[in-house]
């Protein structure tokens, strides 16, 4: 759904659990003649990516992952060796983001390991689930974030 630019959205409803990741994968470059002498971190991302979409989900709640952007390769002909890959996971509560997350870093490590890389996951940021079950609380933490400068929105 389309929402309105704000600082800061406030609602009377539970948000999600999420945690943002940056992955580097590490791999060997070669030429691309001999890919033998080389380890592809291209291949190690398309695992990666085919193998966190289908993570089999949980009865703890509803999850979402996406792998937003990938940056990877330095030429045609050169075994592709890094690779930076953002990706963002959510839960609808903590459970189901605990369950999620574990599963996508070994999924991760597994996959790069495969392909004779290595992977390295950092933590860009994370939120835990909140449920805000007051209508008064929503409009109160409005007032004091308009206070203190913050553009708001209700949502």
């Amino acid at each position: 759904k389309d929402m309105p630019d704000a600082d800061i959205g406030f609602s009377y409803a539970t948000s999600m659990a999420n945690a943002k990741l940056d992955v580097y994968l590490t791999g060997k470059a070669c030429h691309a003649a001999s890919p033998e002498h080389g380890n592809n971190a291209m291949l190690a991302m398309a695992a990666i990516v085919q193998g966190v979409y289908g993570i089999p989900r949980a009865s703890a709640g509803d999850a979402r992952i996406n792998v937003g952007q990938v940056i990877a390769g330095s030429g045609r002909n050169v075994v592709c060796d890094r690779v930076k890959m953002v990706m963002e996971l959510r839960g609808l509560n903590q459970a189901s983001l605990d369950y999620l997350q574990p599963y996508a870093e070994r999924i991760i490590h597994n996959a790069a390991a495969m392909h004779g890389c290595t992977a390295e996951i950092k933590l860009m940021g994370a939120t835990p689930s909140l449920l805000i079950d007051s209508p008064e609380l929503v409009d109160e933490m409005v007032v004091f974030a308009e206070k203190m400068g913050f553009d708001c929105v209700r949502i």
